[in-house]
Parts: C-alpha cells; structure tokens; sequence
C-alpha cells in the first residue's frame, strides 16, 4: 500500500472514530452539572460571571458553554472548590476530583440582546462519550453601550434616592451621560446588594441644579458706550421639577440639561429685556450661561451680551 493510500486510510479512520463518538454520546444523569451565576432571579449586566460546578462518577474531561443554543467555547476547567469536596463527599464517595470541580469565566452581558437569554453548560465524562448539561435562563439588562472607559462614568449629583420596600431606588442617575433610574436588591447569589434594574429615566426626574451658585460673569456693554466689566457673585437656583427661578427674580424651564429663562425689567423710563440659556454638566455641578439683553433709557436703546460661568456651591 502506498504511504498516500495509508495516509488516506489512517485519516478516514480517525474521521469514524470521531463520528462514532458523537453517535454513541449518551445523556448521564449521574454526571452533576450546577450553574450558580448567572441567576434566573436576577438580570445580568455589564461583566460578570459564568461559574459553577461539574463533577461525575469517572471524572469530567471538560466543560462547554453554549449561549442561545450556539457552542461559544470550552471553559477553564478545573478549578479548586472546596465547598462541593465538603457538600458531596458523603453523597458520592468515589467521584473522583470533587475538590476541583469548579469552572468559570468573565462574560461581558451588554454583548448579549435585552431580554431573556440562555446559558447551557455540557460537561463531558473523561470516557469522552457520556455528559450531562445544565440550562439557566434570565434576563439581560443593559446600559446604552457595550463598554465604558470613563472612570467617571457615573454621576449622582442628579439623582435622588428612595427605599421602596426592600430595594434601593436611585432616580436620574447619569451613566456615561445618559439619564437612568436604577435599582438595587440584594442578591443571594452574590450574597451583596446588586444592580437590579436598569430604566431609561421618567421624563418627570429633572436634572436637579437647586443650590448656591459661585457666578463668574462678563458684560460687553460696548454697545452702550460702557465697554467690558467683569464682576463675581453668588446666585441661587431654586427649582420645582423642570420649573427653576433664578436669583429669586426669573422662573425659566429646564430641559434636559439646558435652562432657558427671559428676564424683564423696569424702572420708570428704563428698561431690561435679557434672555438667558445655561447649560449644566451632568451632574449640575458646573454651568456656562450666556445672556443676550437689550436696554432702553428714556427713549434710547443699546444692546449687550453677558457670559457666565458657575460652580455649585452648596
């Protein structure tokens, strides 16, 4: 026979025996498959964990993940777990490896759709025909973006926060400078309190920039022969939803993070027409205005612009 013919013979052999295997794999139950993260009870999100457990009476060769139904990888496999040696040992006294028996791997959830997914692990017996698997569905609950490299990502300066019953409710939270309303409920897998739901902010949650306010200013009155003048004050922002009074004198409306109020005033013949427009960060606590005015004296006009600069205070 020629090496080719015995190349070709040898490899066909290989390709049954393969196919052998996977016809003559058998379902067994006494293989023990436990998936601990992630919870059914609980949504996932961001990056976290996929671990548990596999064990069986001639040892487990490997693990494989499949998410949705579509095989994604082996998963590191064996780790050391003590509390399934202390757990079952009295139970199945010949498994071999109870002490390592332990998998796990970061999964970055946000990758996933919102709703409910499924995580199925196959671990294989060391005879390489024989498994058992373990399916847990829940859902995913995600922010508005796969990744994050903003350590400042989120900001409470907004927000307010509330018990209802048991969970801790956090209304207006700024995450990477998008709006949510979030909640936390302690979890028995993590044995911690945990992100529990995450949804896009009410449109009743304003952004909250009551407070003191540190004003730089600068008034360009070249119109009115004045020229420029800088001056530094403290101003305050009182405020009832979306509705804001500044400085105790002007209401305007705030939407989103940008406040737009009209400013009227007068004194016998003179007279002020000022429209301003702030702008916050994210969590109110920095704000750069700019005001346009008209002013009128005893039958003349002239008109100006002012520019500002805050720092809440307080």
């Amino acid at each position: 026979m020629s090496r080719k013919s015995t190349y070709l013979t040898t490899s066909a052999s290989l390709i049954l025996a393969m196919f052998a295997t996977v016809t003559n794999a058998a379902l067994d139950t006494d293989i023990k498959v436990a998936i601990e993260e992630p919870f059914a009870e609980f949504p996932a999100t961001g990056i976290s964990s996929i671990r548990g457990w596999a064990v069986g009476p001639d040892g487990i060769a490997k693990v494989e993940l499949y998410i949705n139904g579509v095989y994604k990888k082996d998963l590191p496999f064996p780790g050391t777990r003590g509390d399934v040696y202390s757990n079952l040992h009295g139970q199945y006294p010949t498994y071999p490896d109870l002490g390592m028996s332990g998998f796990a791997t970061a999964q970055n959830f946000n990758l996933l759709d919102d709703g409910q997914n499924t995580i199925t692990v196959r671990a294989i017996s060391r005879n390489n025909v024989d498994y058992n698997e373990a399916s847990v569905t829940f859902t995913v609950d995600s922010f508005h973006f796969n990744w994050s490299g903003n350590e400042n990502a989120l900001a409470l300066g907004a927000a307010s926060f509330s018990a209802v019953g048991n969970d801790l409710r956090v209304q207006n939270a700024y995450v990477d400078n998008q709006p949510y309303d979030l909640t936390f409920r302690w979890s028995r897998g993590s044995q911690a309190p945990e992100l529990y739901a995450i949804d896009t902010a009410s449109s009743s949650s304003a952004l909250r920039v009551a407070g003191t306010w540190d004003m730089f200013s600068e008034m360009d009155a070249s119109d009115c022969g004045s020229g420029k003048e800088a001056a530094r004050q403290e101003m305050i922002f009182t405020q009832s939803g979306n509705t804001v009074n500044f400085d105790g004198e002007v209401t305007g409306a705030l939407v989103g993070s940008r406040l737009t109020l009209t400013e009227n005033y007068s004194d016998g013949g003179d007279a002020l027409v000022m429209n301003w427009v702030f702008d916050f960060n994210n969590d109110a606590t920095f704000l750069q205005g700019a005001g346009s005015w008209i002013w009128t004296s005893n039958g003349a006009t002239c008109e100006g612009s002012t520019s500002l600069l805050g720092r809440r205070i307080q």
